[in-house]
Formats: structure tokens, C-alpha cells, sequence
């Protein structure tokens, strides 16, 4: 027998001794690997379908900015429209020029009403504004911001 078949053969039993807690162990572990930012912070994109202009994204992003405003929770709302708005957020895709493509960025007065202003904000964008396509999302410590896959279909059929 070779020396490294011997210690191979000691190891073995201590191998699976280990792993066998670390596997309990990960079971329990959350399994978001990018937690929230503890900011009182949310983003939404707004997409128009092709063909709209600037001037109807414009009338669409005034109507939401109106709404976010008249909410006591909300501190601040920033409005881009054409494009992405300059890279606050590392982690942020970017657009190039369209001018049915609009980003708002929200600001609460306090962390823990975020995730329902956002829910509200968007059962009011879906029954407002039904042409709008809104992806509106917490801040996320993610590097990679758009690694989801979503399909969209828009049509008669």
C-alpha cells in the first residue's frame, strides 16, 4: 500500500463527519446571497411600448411623480427621462437613449416603509397607467443588477 492510499483512507471517515454539519448548517443559512441596502431607498424603471415619445413618457412620469409626492412617507423623488440618470448606484444598468424609457428614484423618510410604498406605488401604476411597463426594486448589494432573465409580449395575440 502506498503512504498516500494510507492517509487517504484515515481522512475519509473525518471527511464525511464534516460535511455532514456544514450541509445542516447551509440549510439554515437565508439564501439571499444580496441582501437590501439598509436605505430608505427604491428605483423604478419605466418602459413605454416602441413608438411612444418623450412627450408621453413625460405626461406618464409626471403622473406617478405626482402620486409618490402626495405620500406623507415620501421625502424626495428624482425623475430621469430619455435616459438612465448618471450612476448613483454602482450597480445600476444603464440605457441608452429612448424616449419612452424613464427611471425614478424614491426617498422615504424612514428604511422600513420602503417595501410597502413600493407595493402601493406599483398597484397604483398598473391601474393608472396601463400602458406603462414598471420593474421598481429595493437596492440590492449585487454587482449584477439585471442577471434575471424576463420576457415581455405586447400584442393582439
Amino acid at each position: 500500500m502506498e503512504v498516500g492510499e494510507k492517509w487517504k483512507n484515515q481522512f475519509r471517515p473525518g471527511q464525511k463527519f464534516s460535511l455532514q454539519p456544514a450541509l445542516a448548517v447551509m440549510g439554515l443559512m437565508p439564501q439571499n446571497f444580496f441582501p437590501s441596502l439598509d436605505k430608505p431607498y427604491f428605483r423604478a424603471d419605466v418602459l413605454l411600448p416602441e413608438g411612444y415619445n418623450i412627450r408621453d413618457t413625460e405626461r406618464n412620469l409626471r403622473t406617478m411623480e405626482e402620486w409618490l409626492h402626495a405620500q406623507p412617507e415620501v421625502k424626495t423623488v428624482s425623475v430621469t427621462m430619455g435616459s438612465t440618470p448618471p450612476r448613483y448606484y454602482l450597480a445600476s444598468s444603464s440605457v441608452s437613449l429612448r424616449p419612452n424609457f424613464g427611471n425614478i428614484l424614491v426617498e422615504l423618510h424612514d428604511k422600513g416603509q420602503t417595501e410597502a410604498v413600493e407595493a402601493r406605488f406599483n398597484a397604483y401604476v398598473r391601474a393608472m397607467c396601463p400602458d406603462v411597463w414598471l420593474r421598481s426594486s429595493l437596492f440590492k448589494l449585487s454587482p449584477v443588477p439585471d442577471a434575471a432573465i424576463e420576457f415581455g409580449f405586447i400584442g393582439d395575440d
